[in-house]
Formats: structure tokens, C-alpha cells, sequence
């Protein structure tokens, strides 16, 4: 099975099949990920992929992009990224992980297309942080970083 963590540090995802395999082949691309190898993410993108960051009002188009931003990422350290959904259905996937390069914190969510094994198109959210209102702080737990 083909995955990749594509966009700036954040949202795995992969193409195939449902369960264990997608979950095998997601995690071993963001290993590679995770060891700054982008050399072989091209080959896990359409060539006219598109990355849109929304919430930036960004968009990133063709797989050269994407390997030369994440090739340039000025990490603060070792990137570190942890699971926590994956959803997928026919070609669609969504996942939510939490990464962190040391200095950068953050819980993206990205939406993305799979055709043919290789992603076609991502929409990543990254949203800001903030700490719970004062008014409701009695019944919200702070998640850890």
C-alpha cells in the first residue's frame, strides 16, 4: 500500500486498502516522514497534486512543490508525529495527528484524495491553540502537548 505524510510537517494519509493494511502503510511513510526522507515522496503524489491550507489561505500545486517546501522546512528538531483518527472510505481519507518538531506544536486535520494509489489532492487545517475561557475553565481538562 502507498501513503505519505504530505504538507508541511502534518497530515498522513494513505491510499489502498481498509484497517490494518491502510494503517501499515500510513505508519511506515510517516516513519519516513518523521526521518526527514522526502526524496521518495514524490513518488506517493499525483503529479498534479494540489495542497490547499486552508485556514492560510495557501495552495500548493504539483509534487515538485510539496518535496522542495518539505525538503526546506526550517524543523526545530526531530519531528515527532503521533496518531490520533483515521477515517477512510472508497478514495476520501481523514486523519487528525499531533506533531511536533520541538518548537512547533500542533493538531492538524487533513482531508484528502487517493486515486490510483497516490494522493491527488490534500486540504490541511491547522488550528491555533488556545487555552480554555476563563468561564468554563471548572469543566475542561488542558490537554497535554
Amino acid at each position: 500500500r502507498r501513503g505519505v505524510c504530505a504538507g508541511v510537517g502534518g497530515g498522513c494519509v494513505c491510499g489502498g486498502g481498509w484497517g490494518v493494511d491502510l494503517r501499515r502503510g500510513v505508519s511506515g511513510v510517516c516513519g519516513t516522514r518523521v526521518r526527514s526522507e522526502v526524496g521518495g515522496l514524490g513518488g506517493m503524489l499525483q503529479e498534479e497534486y494540489v495542497l490547499v491550507w486552508a485556514d492560510a489561505e495557501g495552495r500548493m500545486r504539483g509534487r515538485d512543490s510539496v518535496v522542495a517546501v518539505n525538503a526546506q522546512y526550517p524543523a526545530g528538531g526531530r519531528l515527532q508525529i503521533a496518531w490520533e483518527t483515521l477515517l477512510a472510505e472508497g478514495e476520501q481519507v481523514v486523519s487528525q495527528v499531533s506533531v511536533s518538531d520541538g518548537v512547533l506544536r500542533a493538531r492538524p486535520i487533513t482531508f484528502s484524495t487517493v486515486q490510483a494509489g497516490r494522493i491527488l489532492r490534500q486540504v490541511e487545517y491547522w488550528p491555533d491553540p488556545f487555552p480554555p475561557a476563563d468561564w468554563r475553565k471548572k469543566w475542561v481538562d488542558t490537554l497535554a502537548p
